[in-house]
């Protein structure tokens, strides 16, 4: 039930008052229709905020540094993500940045198969308790960036496990 309350209260803060936004409520509909099927509530809610980002032009840059553009490839260091930058960052240009988060490879690999539209693998998606923690911990703050205060069901997507 929080998750759905969730999804609706992103509906809000992600789009403007009298905006269609036909796939943005797609999405919305195709993912309450999973949560109340019984699909895995926080691989799903994390595939909604991920997808939603995209279709409104947010989705944090995850495969480049959002700042010179160049191609990181995940090992298995932690990379930087800029939370005021909207992505991952390459060590030069990490210097001298505030809100900058360490992001585990895979967890940045877990991210790029849920934003993913096209694929399909994201429902095979094995996220261990870890990799699933820093992820949500991770989207609510970028969240929280982006609409300019922290969503009120935030705190009940404790309630959810990867």
């Amino acid at each position: 039930m929080y998750a759905a309350y969730y999804v609706a209260e992103l509906l809000g803060e992600l789009t403007d008052d009298y905006d269609p936004a036909a796939e943005l409520f797609d999405l919305a509909d195709e993912t309450l229709a999973a949560l109340s099927a019984g699909e895995n509530a926080a691989r799903r809610i994390l595939r909604f905020e991920l997808l939603a980002l995209r279709l409104v032009g947010h989705l944090p840059l995850l495969d480049a540094c959002v700042e010179c553009g160049r191609a990181l490839e995940p090992t298995g260091r932690a990379v930087a993500f800029g939370q005021l930058d909207g992505g991952v960052l390459c060590s030069e240009c990490r210097e001298g940045k505030k809100q900058v988060a360490a992001v585990s490879a895979a967890a940045l690999r877990c991210m790029s198969q849920l934003a993913d539209p096209q694929r399909q693998s994201w429902q095979r998606l094995e996220m261990n308790s870890r990799t699933y923690g820093e992820i949500r911990g991770l989207m609510n703050q970028y969240l929280s960036h982006l609409v300019g205060r922290r969503p009120r069901m935030h705190e009940y997507l404790s309630l959810l496990s990867g």
